[in-house]
């Protein structure tokens, strides 16, 4: 919402892409402005209130006579939502600001750009991986830069930027760092890129637009799974883009769903989230091997792939037998509502986040908490792995840090009677 200056109209905006001038003392609409495809997230009047200007989710910034309700002017500039708009006092210059990290000046009058106050604004990181060989973390970023990390001394030593992309959806970086993908802004295609080269790979096309998917690259292959909204997995050839086979799973659970590989890539665990039940299915024979109660919405393999643990109101451990069966082993209460579960690479501890950004070790035999570590984060953690020689464990953060922790020191500080 923003109020115009002289305080006698207020303009609101929403998920419904319309912009609407309200008369603040009758409390009558005035206009609607129409002409935005994405959700409308920044609004500002100019000095004079002659001007509305408003951004959206796909990086979008139109300006409006306010009196009539036509559109000026319209521009893009930013890989993600515009989540800031202020007019200078003489409305010649606009600034935008967006969760791509940039910060923009523009020409009120021609939208032209004129200059960018920064690039590098933002940091909030989406997930990280550790390369093949442990020497490099890769971490994504929400404003689409893919930082590559010397992880023995934490400096960077590469920073890849795909070009011509909206990152306003959703990615994934795979378990390896060797690929990228990003949902494009249109909701329609899917970018690839090869983070080894640089190089963008054939693009996905989806069969109809999809406001959110969830996407997760296969451990063992370069296959790239896809839930769309209508509740289709689809899996891919993220060198060729071609479609490979569809499971039908039909979940029914709007756009917050989850993907989950098994460690072998034999397995994918599908999650509707939100009180939905968890799917399991054996990828290679394209079966289901079992449905899991409701109510749970995280979801971890063992390092094995013999284990699955899920998180809901409580944490289930369950066993995946040799002839496909999936069987309850134990279950105890849930702590925190953090959205991650994590086996330690020896497969009897479990590692979750408590609400208070702490990392707790969970005794999965007993269900005993054994250890809680502060991690030193002061935002939410959105990515924890484990580097693939089991030595290290590495949190990210929408506070924009990578922490690297020892795991072997982590272990020692557990009591030896809890051991």
């Amino acid at each position: 919402m923003a109020f115009s200056t002289n305080g006698n109209t207020l303009a609101t905006s929403g998920v419904d892409n319309l912009v609407k001038l309200w008369d603040v003392k009758s409390h009558k609409k005035l206009r609607t402005l129409i002409g935005h495809t994405g959700w409308v997230t920044a609004l500002s009047f100019s000095i004079d209130d002659s001007t509305v200007a408003s951004g959206d989710v796909y990086g979008n910034i139109k300006l409006w006579y306010a009196n009539s309700g036509s559109e000026q002017v319209s521009f893009n500039g930013h890989r993600n939502n515009v989540s800031v708009l202020a007019f200078s006092p003489d409305r010649q210059t606009l600034a935008s600001a967006s969760d791509d990290g940039t910060i923009e000046l523009w020409d009120a009058k021609t939208g032209h750009s004129i200059s960018t106050l920064t690039t590098e604004h933002a940091k909030w990181v989406k997930s990280i991986a550790f390369s093949k060989d442990d020497t490099t973390l890769s971490s994504l970023m929400f404003n689409g830069t893919v930082q590559n990390w010397n992880a023995k001394i934490g400096q960077v030593v590469s920073v890849r930027i795909p070009e011509n992309l909206n990152l306003t959806q959703s990615t994934a970086l795979s378990s390896q760092a060797t690929l990228f993908a990003a949902q494009n802004a249109d909701g329609n295609t899917i970018t690839l890129v090869d983070l080894e080269t640089g190089e963008s790979l054939p693009s996905l096309t989806l069969e109809e637009r999809n406001l959110n998917i969830d996407m997760a690259f296969s451990p063992t292959t370069e296959i790239l799974a896809c839930v769309d909204q209508w509740q289709d997995v689809r899996l891919y050839d993220a060198r060729s883009g071609k479609e490979l086979f569809k499971l039908d799973v039909q979940i029914h659970s709007g756009t917050d769903t989850k993907l989950v590989f098994s460690p072998d890539g034999t397995m994918l665990a599908i999650n509707g989230r939100h009180f939905r039940p968890t799917h399991v299915w054996n990828v290679e024979k394209r079966e289901k091997l079992a449905t899991l109660p409701e109510g749970d919405d995280v979801l971890a393999f063992s390092p094995d792939s013999t284990m699955l643990a899920t998180k809901g109101d409580v944490i289930a451990i369950w066993e995946i037998t040799p002839s496909g069966e999936v069987l309850p082993i134990n279950e105890f209460k849930a702590k925190g509502e953090d959205d991650h579960l994590l086996f330690s690479p020896e497969g009897h501890i479990l590692l979750t986040i408590d609400r208070d950004r702490s990392l707790l070790l969970w005794d999965i035999e007993m269900g005993s908490e054994l250890l809680s570590l502060s991690l030193g984060h002061t935002d939410n953690i959105t990515s924890l792995v484990f580097s693939h020689d089991g030595m290290t464990l590495a949190s990210g953060s929408k506070d924009g840090t990578v922490l690297l922790w020892d795991w072997k020191k982590i272990l020692a500080k557990i009591k030896p009677d809890d051991r």
